[in-house]
């Protein structure tokens, strides 16, 4: 350990300097600070993420015993906050539904974070997919980590709704991860605890509800992550701060270096990707925003008997997000013409057929799309707004117009199944939901009639949220798939342009080579 330690204060002292010619001096000072603090001290950091309102403050007074965290149904935490637990400290941290700049608060802890609790509600979905993103970019960073289920619906372990939320969790765990990270996925401890019971048993001293919680056995696996959380897990720590300023040094003499051809096609490449990231995060937020409502409408709905409405309620909802969809595509493709327009306007050679200025052929004699045909898709989207109103179905046909390449695997069935892709989700649904009120009606007769009416309430409750859900899934994944088949193959086109720029590029310089070789003494 000391010899280590030594090794990675001695790298820091050769990068430090060079980090100055390009990093901000107050961000190197925080770092110096950081390094210097958790190297006298040398108490691991465990950082408390999951999602917005699995009940993270909660569970966290639960283990320390005090109400220290202030519990809201609204997310407050704009900040970290740091709570001493026995020898180490728990820092609380926005959730992953939490506000954009919430969220780069969160992403800077996890850098100075040494382990990580991850934190569910028994009463959430568990497929989403930006959890299991979350999940595995800190089990691919190298981070014990524990996932802790609340257990806000008060399962007991005999109970099989108890087993299923484990093994859903492990088998999304498992099938969702890399193949290279499976293995590791397994091995992640998942536990389940009633935190608002133990919380309230260590106040006021109730053994039974302690015991009942489960909290004094996640106590255990607790202290076995921290036990985890060992001296190398902190140098692992300490020498990812270190890289990562380093990577951000590389970037910023990367983005001063580049010139000319290279460094302009290069900002139209990140262009695009953004202009790609920003279009699908619009969407999924517009969609998940709406989600909540939506799913009390349904509820209502079904509760009324009204399934027709649910079908036309869930339609028209489809319709909607499509409509905002192919705007905000429109849109995006618009500004990357005008981007390509400008770029064409500093270097002319990039207007002719392929990139590379030579003309260039597919395998069946089409023409590759060029920076050319992108400014013209991208002004007659932006001037016509007519193939807004003939919907995503008139923006493929004119995409394929202009770019037969681009939008060669797109023809009329594979369009016709996009425009309707969702609407076989909600019939098959509402008819499920229409069997479960007959269910209810049978057995009402042999039970008490109350009874009956509330676990008939309880099953539309959750075929609402089930229904509304997997609409939403279907439409990302729709919108997700269009997107992809748009976008991967422009930005394939422009990336190899690059690559064969970079090919004929010199060395970055003196600095770039001794960071390089600096980051890679700290892997």
């Amino acid at each position: 350990m000391f010899s280590d330690l030594v090794l990675i204060q001695q790298l820091y002292s050769d990068a430090r300097p060079l980090l100055s010619e390009c990093i901000d001096e107050k961000q190197l000072n925080k770092l110096d600070n950081e390094l210097a603090e958790r190297i006298e001290n040398c108490r691991p950091v465990v950082m408390v993420y999951g999602v917005y309102n699995a009940g993270k403050s909660t569970f966290i007074n639960a283990l320390v015993g005090e109400e220290v965290a202030e519990m809201d149904d609204i997310p407050r935490t704009d900040r970290v906050t740091c709570y001493p637990f026995t020898q180490f400290e728990i820092i609380d941290t926005p959730g992953i539904d939490a506000p954009m700049e919430h969220e780069e608060v969160t992403r800077e802890q996890f850098l100075y974070s040494d382990s990580v609790i991850f934190v569910l509600s028994s009463d959430g979905v568990f497929d989403e997919q930006a959890t299991y993103c979350e999940i595995f970019r800190i089990i691919e960073a190298g981070k014990p980590l524990l996932i802790v289920i609340n257990n806000k619906s008060g399962y007991s372990e005999a109970d099989p709704e108890y087993t299923a939320i484990v093994d859903k969790i492990k088998h999304n765990l498992y099938h969702q991860a890399k193949p290279e990270f499976r293995e590791k996925a397994l091995q992640v401890p998942v536990w389940l605890v009633n935190a608002k019971s133990a919380l309230k048993a260590k106040l006021e001293h109730k053994s039974a509800l302690l015991a009942k919680s489960n909290i004094q056995a996640l106590e255990r696996e607790v202290q076995r992550l921290f036990m985890t959380t060992d001296k190398a897990v902190m140098l692992n720590t300490y020498k990812g701060l270190i890289r990562n300023e380093i990577e951000n040094a590389l970037f910023k003499l990367d983005d001063l270096q580049q010139e000319g051809e290279m460094k302009k096609l290069s900002k139209l490449l990140t262009r695009i990707d953004e202009s790609r990231q920003t279009l699908l995060a619009k969407t999924e937020r517009k969609i998940r925003a709406a989600k909540g409502k939506m799913k009390d409408d349904v509820y209502q709905l079904l509760s009324n008997q009204q399934y027709e409405s649910v079908s036309s309620l869930l339609e028209e909802w489809q319709k909607q997000n499509t409509e905002y969809f192919q705007q905000e595509l429109g849109t995006a493709l618009a500004e990357i013409g005008q981007q390509a327009e400008k770029l064409i306007s500093d270097i002319p050679r990039f207007s002719g057929s392929g990139l590379n200025g030579t003309a260039s052929f597919d395998e069946d004699g089409q023409s590759l799309f060029n920076l050319s045909d992108l400014v013209q898709f991208g002004r007659k989207i932006k001037l016509d707004d007519q193939v807004l109103k003939e919907g995503m179905i008139g923006a493929m046909k004119m995409g394929k117009n202009y770019f037969p390449k681009l939008f060669k695997g797109i023809g009329p069935k594979t369009m016709e199944k996009y425009a309707a892709k969702i609407v076989p989700f909600i019939g098959p649904a509402v008819d499920l939901a229409m069997g479960i009120y007959d269910f209810y009606q049978a057995k009402s007769a042999e039970e008490k009639e109350v009874e009956a009416r509330r676990l008939y309430m309880q099953r539309i409750s959750e075929q609402s949220t089930q229904l509304v859900t997997e609409v939403q899934d279907a439409i990302l994944e729709t919108f997700t798939d269009i997107v992809r088949q748009i976008f991967t193959p422009l930005m394939n086109e422009i990336q190899d342009e690059l690559d064969t720029l970079e090919g004929h590029a010199t060395a970055n310089g003196r600095m770039t080579k001794r960071l390089l070789t600096l980051k890679e003494a700290l892997a």
